[in-house]
């Protein structure tokens, strides 16, 4: 399980288990919590800020327009032109995926 976090003008936040697609809506039991604190919205802004750049990558595209991964963890930064921890055999599950129109199933 893993949990999706908002902070709305440092003065509210939300987690749960919530995922945007008619399935979570529909189908899933789906949990959250939502704080109205102007203390502890600042408080959860101010930590994701110092964290962020140590769980996730930021993605921009090369004067070419070819996408890159850039990781900025002080301790292990790097660059890629592929999706980090993909490999040949997940691309083309993706690749047959969206063939598919599996889309069209959500």
């Amino acid at each position: 399980m893993h949990t999706k976090l908002v902070v709305i003008d440092r003065d509210e936040v939300s987690a749960g288990s919530l995922n945007f697609d008619p399935r979570s809506v529909k189908l899933n039991t789906e949990v959250g919590v939502f704080v109205d604190s102007h203390q502890f919205g600042g408080f959860m802004h101010d930590e994701i800020q110092k964290q962020v750049r140590n769980f996730t990558y930021r993605l921009l595209l090369t004067e070419k327009g070819a996408l890159r991964w850039h990781y900025d963890n002080p301790k292990a930064s790097s660059v890629t032109g592929q999706e980090p921890g993909s490999t040949l055999f997940k691309r083309a599950i993706i690749g047959l995926t969206g063939l598919m129109g599996v889309v069209l199933q959500l």
